[in-house]
């Protein structure tokens, strides 16, 4: 299951930026689908479990992601400034979640989840 929607994924886009054939809602979703899974591979190294509501952080990262993996179908213009907003967010979203799965960060709302650096001991360093 997708963390974001389609409604929030189109409220969030340039719509401009799609060919209107990739504004399907079922392309939408698949992406979205398929951006999801490649977080779950992250996530489940930190996390026993995610479930709604999903953390906002994890919703932008499944648009990112949805974003970039549409795009990829269409195509990237290396001279088109908009093309490389959605490749920084991508690398952004990848880099992120790195860095959840080493628990560098974590999810707001999993304080409760048994490998959360919130239940981890306080070490002086």
């Amino acid at each position: 299951m997708a963390y974001a929607t389609y409604a929030e994924f189109i409220a969030s886009i340039n719509n401009d930026s799609l060919p209107i054939e990739l504004l399907d809602q079922t392309i939408i979703e698949d992406a979205l689908e398929d951006a999801a899974a490649l977080i779950l591979s992250f996530i489940c190294v930190a996390y026993e479990n995610v479930s709604e509501p999903y953390d906002r952080a994890i919703k932008r990262k499944n648009i990112d992601i949805a974003y970039f993996y549409l795009m990829e179908g269409r195509g990237f213009n290396p001279g088109n400034l908009s093309d490389d907003v959605i490749n920084n967010s991508y690398n952004s979203a990848i880099t992120y979640l790195e860095k959840l799965q080493q628990n560098k960060v974590i999810l707001s709302n999993k304080a409760d989840s048994a490998n959360n650096l919130l239940n981890a001991p306080w070490v002086e360093v």
